[in-house]
């Protein structure tokens, strides 16, 4: 049990309020700022006004976490832009940049650094090719158009820059030798050297994969022993809400590999609340429901069937009107099975309000309650004063599943 602590500021109107989070969205990954950073185009002029366009794919973050897919835009100003993005050290180069405003659009790939410190677009980007080149080919000689030299004819296609722009070489291809193939093979270096051979695709070729998906919903017996951290797998046979190691019940959720062993996860969270104005009379208890405003001397009128599989947690009262000196008023979450006579036990979800206390908010934020699909919840008031309790205006309490 948690004792109440007082909050300032007060509140009026308690709503049921929906707040639901899916698999890759309960955390929060690492932002980088690029401040004051010179825009340029590919042949490394400065570009003094304009736009960026940053669009990205969904890629694993550096925490281990999904990263959703987007997109931001800025505006250069002065010749420097200045952007927000988040940390993809791991995920190779998962962002496209588009600068428009030179003389043509320059497109970069961009990996950004957790440790910042970024004061150059070619500390962040790997260009992507956006000039016209022509290449063709006859033998072992090739003719080349760039606009990063004059077309030779003759000579191989060289090398590419550090803009993206293709570069002639100073001398023709060399020959090299090309075996015989058939329809469908690949073309395919036996060993080291210049001899290309034809080569049929077999099983033999194709490295194991070392992650395959989850299947829509595993047992607890049946959860892989070893699987890539953070990964969240659902299971039908639960026997609490945050069983993930015993199984052989009826309760479906969800659980994470935390690098060692599959835990608990919750996915989302409801936040219940309702109840109010009410208070106790003197030495006595009252009952209420979610949603219901009055108190009530029996608990079965207020007895309320949750639709989910969830944890109740952060009780939280507000005190209107100010506790009597001669006793607390003690405010507890209760739950009953939904199988009759529907008897309801106190849980350790409890907030005691002082003798004396002020109006005010009054919390537990360290107990937790965990409730099955169809279990009753109801929230109990005992008045241990002389005096008739302080007025009650509202309850709410949150529900992870």
């Amino acid at each position: 049990m948690q004792t109440g602590t007082r909050m300032e500021k007060p509140v009026r109107t308690f709503l049921l309020l929906l707040v639901a989070g899916f698999y890759a969205s309960i955390v929060s990954a690492q932002s980088v700022t690029l401040t004051n950073i010179p825009a340029l185009d590919s042949h490394g002029s400065v570009i003094k006004g304009g736009s960026l366009y940053v669009t990205w794919k969904p890629f694993q973050g550096n925490d281990g976490t999904l990263v959703a897919g987007g997109a931001k835009s800025a505006l250069i100003q002065n010749g420097v832009f200045s952007i927000t993005l988040t940390a993809s050290d791991n995920a190779g180069w998962p962002y496209n940049a588009l600068i428009m405003g030179g003389s043509q659009p320059t497109s970069y790939l961009w990996k950004i650094p957790a440790a910042g410190g970024v004061t150059s677009i070619s500390q962040i980007s790997r260009p992507i090719t956006n000039t016209t080149s022509a290449l063709i080919s006859s033998g072992a000689s090739s003719t080349v158009a760039s606009v990063a030299g004059t077309p030779m004819s003759g000579n191989c296609a060289g090398t590419w820059d550090t803009n993206g722009n293709l570069v002639p070489a100073s001398a023709p291809c060399a020959s090299a030798g090309v075996g015989a193939g058939t329809t469908g093979q690949f073309a395919y270096y036996a060993a080291g050297g210049t001899a290309v051979s034809g080569h049929s695709l077999a099983a033999a070729d194709i490295p194991p994969l070392n992650y395959q998906p989850p299947p829509a919903v595993y047992t607890v017996s049946t959860l892989p022993s070893t699987h890539p951290a953070y990964i969240v797998a659902k299971i039908s046979d639960g026997t609490s809400i945050q069983d993930c190691t015993t199984g052989g019940g009826t309760i479906a959720h969800s659980c994470q590999w935390n690098g060692s062993a599959w835990v608990s996860y919750f996915v989302g969270q409801t936040v219940l609340g309702g109840s109010g104005p009410f208070t106790v009379a003197s030495s006595s208890s009252s009952y209420v429901g979610l949603f219901q405003g009055s108190g009530a001397s029996s608990e079965a009128s207020r007895q309320m069937p949750l639709p989910i599989a969830c944890q109740a947690s952060n009780l939280t009262v507000f005190l209107q009107s100010g506790q009597s000196s001669s006793g607390s008023l003690v405010i507890s979450v209760r739950k009953a099975s939904p199988v009759s006579p529907f008897t309801a036990a106190a849980t350790t979800l409890t907030t005691t309000i002082a003798a004396g206390s002020s109006p005010g908010i009054y919390t537990d934020t360290v107990d937790t309650a965990d409730f099955l699909a169809k279990d009753l919840l109801s929230i109990q008031a005992v008045n241990n004063a002389a005096a008739n309790s302080g007025s009650v205006t509202g309850i709410t309490l949150t529900c992870k599943y």
